[in-house]
């Protein structure tokens, strides 16, 4: 039996692999690059990478990634891929610089299980905030009400704006929970696009019975 934990490593994520005395698996996870013996923990961890992870998989078969510590038998050829794809989805923007398109795929997903917990009909805030906090989980970087200037030819406006959120610099979102959506409020992320010259915008509005039909892509010369 192996039990893997996501843990923390002198301030950067780890995977620690625990197992029983086993030379032979001592001697896979050593091979398994960037691995380390902890003393403290007395078990080896490896990079929080979808690389490493791949590499644990093709020594220890059956094992699958989990936030919390979890027993899984070597012998299980399944692999199970974690329900929110938390690992993954972290793996990869720690990997390499996600595409416009990429991020957008990663919110939807995020949109949709937020429509699905808390249902339609609070604040805006409220919707925003458990965006952030599944984003965090995954660790992906955005900032969170930013304030972006407006130029006038070469003059920079006292006034601006904020986007409710702009996820890893690329991809602005702006929440809406209102009865009805305005024509208004597809031109006005147009409008934050093209000031912040970013390509994509996703305007979400959870009060709606079904999220899909919540969800509006709007694009700047992507």
């Amino acid at each position: 039996m192996i039990t893997i934990e996501k843990i923390q490593h002198k301030g950067e994520y780890r995977i620690a692999v625990h197992f029983p005395n086993n030379q032979s698996f001592t001697e896979k996870v050593k091979k398994i690059a960037d691995s380390l013996w902890s003393m403290s923990r007395g078990t080896w961890h490896i990079p929080y990478t979808l690389k490493s992870y791949q590499e644990l998989l093709e020594k220890f078969p059956g094992i699958r990634p989990m936030e919390k510590k979890v027993n899984i038998s070597t012998k299980d050829e399944n692999v199970i891929i974690h329900q929110n794809n938390s690992f993954h989805a972290k793996a990869q923007s720690t990997q390499r610089n996600l595409t416009e398109n990429e991020i957008a795929k990663i919110l939807v997903n995020i949109f949709f299980k937020v429509h699905r917990v808390l249902g339609p009909g609070l604040l805006e805030s409220v919707y925003e905030a458990a965006i952030c906090y599944e984003l965090d989980k995954i660790g992906m970087k955005y900032k969170r009400q930013a304030e972006v200037p407006v130029f006038y030819e070469s003059v920079k406006l006292e006034l601006g704006f904020r986007a409710d959120i702009i996820v890893e610099e690329k991809v602005i979102v702006e929440i809406k929970s209102v009865e009805t959506m305005s024509t208004t409020f597809p031109k006005i992320l147009l409008t934050y696009l093209r000031t912040t010259n970013l390509k994509l915008g996703l305007l979400v509005n959870f009060n709606v019975e079904l999220i899909k039909q919540g969800i509006k892509r709007i694009v700047n010369n992507l």
